[in-house]
């Protein structure tokens, strides 16, 4: 519902808090690195963001249902006050969805090089994956606000891709809890 700027910003606040939390894992592996921390905090640390990015998948899932439900009301509005009004509500919650994201340990895989490479270089690569981040995630975003602004199915939309995203946080929370399921033919 919002304009493709708009849906942008939103989308490099998330990509934001993401590299936020990627800054925090880069620092943790720096410190590991350098010797000051020991790894016997990793496995801890993997379960238990795994867990949170699990839980955090199926809130925002039933948070998608729950404005999916309002989406009748609003489809073809272009309302500056709502758009204000959703920001802020929209703001903190976004930033700090991406800094739990961000601290997924699946994200070491974009920091890691920075720590085999020069100190230059390394500062270069960060702010590679920092901004790649913030304007992928903002021109996805972007993308999505326009392709389905003015779509009579963004219901239909929102409720598949909240679907999705609560299957995947359960599936995900359960794995970091050790709970494997099997599928059919494996």
């Amino acid at each position: 519902r919002r304009t493709p700027w708009a849906a942008f910003g939103l989308g490099a606040l998330w990509g934001s808090g993401h590299a936020t939390g990627q800054l925090l894992i880069g620092l943790g592996c720096l410190a590991v690195h350098v010797g000051i921390v020991k790894m016997a905090w990793a496995p801890a640390l993997g379960q238990a963001s795994g867990l949170l990015i699990g839980l955090s998948l199926v809130a925002i899932g039933l948070l998608g249902f729950h404005e999916s439900r309002g989406f009748d009301k609003t489809i073809g509005t272009d309302s500056e006050d709502s758009e204000l009004s959703e920001r802020g509500r929209f703001g903190w919650a976004t930033y700090a969805t991406g800094v739990l994201h961000g601290l997924s340990l699946d994200a070491v895989i974009f920091i890691t090089p920075a720590l085999a490479l020069p100190r230059l270089s390394a500062a270069f690569h960060v702010l590679g994956v920092v901004c790649g981040g913030l304007l992928s995630m903002g021109a996805y975003t972007s993308l999505l606000s326009f392709l389905c602004r003015r779509n009579p199915r963004l219901q239909i939309i929102s409720a598949g891709a909240s679907s999705v995203a609560i299957l995947l946080g359960i599936m995900i929370s359960l794995a970091s809890l050790g709970v494997s399921i099997r599928l059919p033919g494996h």
